[in-house]
């Protein structure tokens, strides 16, 4: 009798643990910027300056469960000119930071200020910095990172 009883239970049980998909938490962790990217070039549009860095030169990270993006300079003197050339208002540090979408576009928030549009994949991130904020006027920069 116990065993009529609990048949349907286990039944569903099984239906319920046996449609859980891997696949569903590989998508959330493949699109997730969580972790370290390291600055691999910098592209200015308006005067055609590109600067290649050595990874680990300058290194990023993005805590998405607190928020914080930690910047890390490891760099040489040759590369902190470089870096100093292209001063972009965020030093070494950590920061605040948020993802915000409108009209279809990403856009990177470090602490209260937009930095610019913002895309990324599982190992490639790319940040359009521009005039003015939410992806008004000329392009100014190009930040190509990897992890």
């Amino acid at each position: 009798m116990k065993l009529n009883v609990l048949s349907p239970f286990l039944i569903l049980l099984f239906f319920i643990v046996s449609s859980c998909s891997k696949d569903d938490s590989f998508e959330k962790l493949s699109s997730s910027i969580n972790g370290d990217w390291y600055l691999k070039s910098y592209e200015h549009s308006t005067n055609g300056e590109n600067i290649n860095f050595i990874k680990n030169d300058i290194i990023w990270n993005f805590n998405e469960d607190l928020n914080k993006l930690t910047i890390k300079l490891n760099i040489s003197a040759l590369t902190l000119e470089n870096y100093e050339s292209i001063y972009i208002g965020v030093n070494e540090g950590i920061y605040d930071y948020s993802i915000i979408e409108k009209n279809e576009i990403s856009y990177l928030i470090i602490g209260d200020d937009e930095f610019g549009n913002i895309s990324f994949s599982t190992n490639e991130l790319k940040v359009n910095r521009k005039e003015a904020p939410y992806d008004e006027g000329n392009n100014l920069s190009t930040w190509n990172f990897e992890n």
